[in-house]
């Protein structure tokens, strides 16, 4: 018989369930609490920067090798189709191994030359002395003026200081070597550090643009592109340019016959990291070299060799600030130069040499994210965060006279101006390697 089963009983449907009950959610902030709370969290910040003042070298330099060898990374992940790790790891093996071979190759060079600058201050304290003794007294005015009675002094305290200056040198090159061999675990620190932000970029990355409010992620987008733009076009343009400017510098002071070009070369590369008087600091010893011990494969005078060692840093400077900087480096900065010698100033006060070194870059970037905190705070548009400054129109005669029919175009037209600035060959090579590397 079809019945109900009295062990289950009659079907009932389940009772509803009542309503979920809604989660509390905390209360917005009220602007006096959020001011508080970001006061604070800038008074943290203030501490946990001084606490780790003696490591923000260190980790700068972590982040600027990240920031260098992560394109790198990139490339030899996407071409051999390795994983991160494995080519994170065949970069950094390669990098540790030029820092082992490089100074093993160049420091007995290095040393060479250095301690061949003795014969040439010999030469150079000479030079004076002989200078000195073939000015005689002369009057002006009726007053009768003996240079000698005041440059024998300065010359006997060179003569005594010359002979000890080279030999402090090594000591200071010794001492240098020393000091580093000893922060071997701060170069350590360094690639550890570094090691982890390149394999782990993708995720720190992402992490980051999580922070990112919805709103501002255009913003924030254009911000990172144009800062980015700012740091790549020139670490890599200005290491370029470094590599450039030695090596044409050594090989020309070769031609030319001036003792320890390989030093002043190597001089040149260094001091070119210097804004604005980094090429003229590192003639002044090279003048000086040229002036007092002259040539050693041309048969003229130590003054007339020394004007064209003048002139051929003056020419390779032209070529670098006409041809090679807008092509390598470009206008990534748009600073005024006394803005980054200032900037070089302040940054070798708080940083040494790194400070002088990165101080274009910085400044730049400052002026990226000042640009759009003003176009903030004034409700201006803020789509032309931190762009660069237009060129100014070039406008043209204002009464061109016509060319008749059947007259050929006049060789002084854009064509003939374009020909005319066209750069070389080499140069040319130059600009479309380094466009393939930024791609």
């Amino acid at each position: 018989m079809g019945g109900v089963d009295p062990m289950q009983g009659p079907h009932r449907s389940p009772p509803a369930r009542r309503a979920s009950r809604e989660v509390p959610v905390s209360r917005p902030w009220s602007p006096r609490v959020k001011q508080w709370v970001a006061l604070g969290l800038i008074g943290l910040g203030l501490v946990i920067l001084r606490l780790l003042w003696q490591f923000l070298t260190p980790l700068a330099l972590a982040l600027l090798l990240t920031y260098v060898l992560t394109p790198s990374v990139n490339f030899v992940q996407r071409r051999a189709e390795w994983p991160r790790v494995g080519a994170t790891a065949f970069v950094y093996l390669i990098l540790v191994l030029l820092l082992f071979l490089v100074p093993l190759t160049v420091v007995p060079t290095f040393v060479a030359q250095v301690a061949g600058i003795a014969v040439n201050l010999a030469d150079i304290q000479a030079g004076l002395i002989a200078w000195v003794n073939s000015i005689g007294p002369f009057t002006i005015g009726g007053i009768i003026f003996e240079p000698a009675q005041w440059i024998d002094p300065i010359l006997g305290e060179l003569q005594r200081t010359l002979p000890n200056l080279v030999p402090t040198s090594v000591n200071l090159f010794f001492g240098v070597a020393t000091s580093f061999v000893a922060s071997l675990l701060w170069l350590v620190f360094i690639l550890v550090i570094s090691f982890y932000l390149v394999r782990d970029s993708a995720h720190v990355a992402a992490y980051l643009w999580g922070l990112v409010p919805p709103a501002y992620a255009e913003d924030a987008a254009i911000l990172v592109h144009r800062i980015n733009n700012i740091w790549n076009s020139f670490l890599r343009g200005q290491l370029v340019l470094s590599s450039i400017v030695g090596a044409v510098v050594a090989i020309a002071l070769v031609i030319l016959g001036v003792p320890n070009a390989f030093l002043l070369g190597l001089l040149a590369a260094l001091l070119e990291m210097v804004p604005n008087i980094g090429p003229v600091l590192s003639m002044i010893p090279a003048v000086l070299i040229a002036l007092f011990s002259g040539s050693v494969n041309w048969e003229i005078s130590n003054g007339l060799f020394a004007l064209i060692v003048v002139a051929t840093y003056f020419l390779i400077q032209q070529v670098e600030n006409n041809y090679l900087v807008p092509r390598i480096i470009g206008g990534s900065v748009h600073l005024h130069p006394a803005v980054v010698l200032v900037g070089a100033i302040v940054g070798a006060s708080t940083a040494g040499i790194l400070g002088i070194f990165l101080a274009a870059p910085v400044l730049a970037s400052i002026r990226v994210v000042a640009g759009y905190a003003y176009a903030k705070l004034l409700d201006l548009d803020s789509s032309a965060i931190g762009r660069e400054p237009a060129a100014p129109e070039r406008v043209g005669p204002p009464l061109a006279p016509p060319r008749a029919a059947g007259m050929p175009p006049s060789s002084e037209g854009p064509a003939a101006r374009e020909g005319a600035s066209a750069p070389p060959p080499w140069l040319t090579w130059i600009q479309r390697w380094w466009r393939r590397e930024q791609d």
